[in-house]
């Protein structure tokens, strides 16, 4: 789709290692509906030194407030999306 084109696209002007972190995470951390690269780059932000995707800077200051919360996300993200091959 046309979505996913784009999505693609944004995802590809990421470094190839944030690259790899953003697709196993798949969703933004606070906005779960909202696939990463669906808002243009993924913003990569450090909770508690561990790199989470957001799908735009305007999640930034929710995830940064509740760092348990939001890498707990990322976790059940990742367990969902990221280890399927």
């Amino acid at each position: 789709s046309a979505d996913e084109a784009k999505i693609k696209a944004n995802l590809a002007k990421l470094s190839d290692a944030d690259r790899k972190l953003a697709e196993a995470q798949r969703f933004c951390a606070i906005d779960d509906d909202s696939p990463l690269g669906s808002m243009g780059v993924p913003v990569k932000v450090m909770v508690k030194d561990q790199p989470v995707f957001l799908c735009c800077k305007g999640c930034t200051k929710q995830a940064v407030a509740d760092p348990d919360k939001t890498l707990a996300k990322v976790k059940e993200l990742k367990a969902k999306y990221g280890e399927k091959k």
